[in-house]
Parts: C-alpha cells; sequence; structure tokens
C-alpha cells in the first residue's frame, strides 16, 4: 500500500523534481494539447480520430509515470531513472488496447443499442428488438412472459427498410398469436405417444406461418414487401 504522505510528500517532489521527467510530462502535455486542438478544430471526421490517438498517448503516459513514481518511498533510484523508461511503452499498450478493444466495443454496444430502438420503432408497440451479431440472415421471436424478437446483423444488411418492417411484423404477429405458447405445447405432447398421432407439428408450423405473414401484410396494407423479403432471402440461402 502508497501511503498519503508518499503521494503529497516524497514521491511529489521527486515527481517535479526529475529534470527527465519534466521533460517528458512537457513533451506529452503539448501533444496532448496540440492534439486536442486538431481534434476540436474543423476537419474530416478521420482525421480527428487520427488526432485522438496522440491526446489519449499523452494522458496514459502522465498517469502511467506519476503512478510508477509512487513507489519511490521503497526504490528512490526507480523513480528517477526508469519512470519515463517504463511510462512509454505502458502508454503505447495503453493507447492500443484503447483503440482496437475498448473504443470497437463501446461503439458496437452503442451502435446496437440505436439500431435495436430504431427497429423497435417499426412495430404497432414496444418490443425489444435485438440484433444478433451474425452474417448470416435469421430472425425469430420468443412469447413467454417477456417477449422479445431476434434479428441478425446480415439480416438488416440485405433487406430495405420496408422489408425489414416485414419481417418484424412477421415476427411480431408471432407474438400476438401466441405461436411460441402452442409450438412449445405441441413439442411437449409430441412426445407422448397417445397424443402424438392427433397433433401434427408441420401443419401448426404452416399454421402459424401463414397467420403471421397475414398480420404482417395487414399492418403494411400490402404483402408485396414481406414476399419480396423473402425472395431476397431465398436467394441468399446458405450464403
Amino acid at each position: 500500500m502508497v501511503e498519503l504522505s508518499c503521494v503529497v510528500g516524497t514521491c511529489l517532489d521527486l515527481f517535479v523534481g526529475s529534470r527527465s521527467g519534466l521533460l517528458a510530462i512537457g513533451a506529452f502535455g503539448g501533444l496532448s494539447v496540440l492534439s486536442m486542438y486538431f481534434v476540436a478544430t474543423k476537419g474530416s471526421v478521420r482525421s480527428r480520430i487520427r488526432w485522438s490517438y496522440p491526446f489519449v498517448f499523452g494522458i496514459l503516459f502522465a498517469i502511467s509515470y506519476f503512478t510508477l513514481t509512487m513507489a519511490c518511498h521503497e526504490a528512490q533510484p526507480f523513480c528517477s531513472d526508469h519512470a519515463v523508461l517504463y511510462s512509454i511503452p505502458a502508454a503505447i499498450i495503453g493507447s492500443l488496447i484503447f483503440g482496437y478493444i475498448v473504443m470497437p466495443r463501446i461503439y458496437l454496444a452503442w451502435s446496437r443499442a440505436a439500431l435495436s430502438g430504431s427497429l423497435a420503432k417499426l412495430l404497432p408497440s414496444e418490443v425489444p428488438v435485438y440484433v444478433a451479431d451474425s452474417g448470416k440472415p435469421f430472425a425469430y421471436s420468443y412469447g413467454g412472459f417477456r417477449k422479445w424478437i431476434v434479428i441478425s446483423q446480415g439480416m438488416i444488411e440485405v433487406l430495405t427498410k420496408k422489408e425489414l418492417q416485414a419481417v418484424l411484423l412477421h415476427e411480431y404477429g408471432h407474438l400476438q398469436g401466441n405461436s411460441s405458447l402452442y409450438k412449445s405445447t405441441q413439442w411437449v405432447y409430441s412426445k407422448i405417444p397417445l397424443l402424438h398421432a392427433f397433433l401434427d407439428g408441420r401443419k401448426l408450423e404452416d399454421e402459424e406461418e401463414i397467420r403471421a405473414d397475414a398480420f404482417a401484410a395487414r399492418t403494411q396494407g400490402t404483402a408485396k414487401y414481406l414476399d419480396s423479403a423473402k425472395r431476397k432471402l431465398e436467394g441468399c440461402f446458405g450464403c
């Protein structure tokens, strides 16, 4: 544990007393300020993104350098001789992690949330729509106590907005008709020999699909978008 007296006392003295440390802090601090200036000024988005990385590097270097010097009361030569040397690769590694791992995950989570919200607006009422990270086009719904719809990124890329709405309405039709309840009940009955002969699972599947198609066509006022979506998906089958 680093004592507070080290931070405000000996460590702070060595932190500001090291000429190489101050020069490095000044250089990378100036780089951060310059980078922030280019990020804030008008320019292309790509240019602003490129300049954001030197800014992140400068900030991480300052944090790394100060963190390493906090061990000075135990190993004073380490603070003065090696803190700058070790802070540079630490800042480089931190910048790479930030750029290649942290930021893509934040962007992906944000974009999925925004996309899910926009897709949910295509439905008659609020039903959660989740986007699956898959290039294969598919969509399905679940109608238990908590209803939701899942649609893949591949489906979104293949269909137009109207076709996408038709597919979502089709899945919404399954929710409205409690298809999940009937299908799960039929599956249970199919395991019972005496009931299996009286319940045709394939016929139930066809009936539920027809019902969901009718709901989508009725809501949109036409079946052409649903039909065109089916044609596209048939042509993309196995892709």
